[in-house]
């Protein structure tokens, strides 16, 4: 898990570079989700049946909090020039 997380490092990076404050909030935020996903992955207490919706909330946040960066993307650079980007 902790690679799907690691993922998120260099796009992120390169996005915001010039916005490094931008940078820490998302790539803190998906290291902290990534070690959220890792403590209910492998802790002993989140195998047991009634904490589904747990481990799968963690999941789920930590792929909108990945989809998050977007729309201010888009806001900040306008959608050409992403679109350059990212062909």
């Amino acid at each position: 898990m902790i690679f799907k997380a690691g993922s998120f490092y260099s796009p992120i990076y390169y996005t915001f570079s010039c916005y490094p404050v931008l940078v820490m909030f998302f790539n803190g935020g998906i290291t902290l989700l990534g070690i959220c996903a890792i403590c209910v992955t492998f802790h002993p207490a989140f195998e047991k049946p009634g904490y589904d919706a747990i481990r799968a909330s963690v999941f789920v946040g930590m792929a909108l909090f990945g989809v998050t960066c977007a729309p201010i993307a888009i806001y900040l650079f306008g959608v050409e020039n992403l679109w350059g980007v990212c062909i």
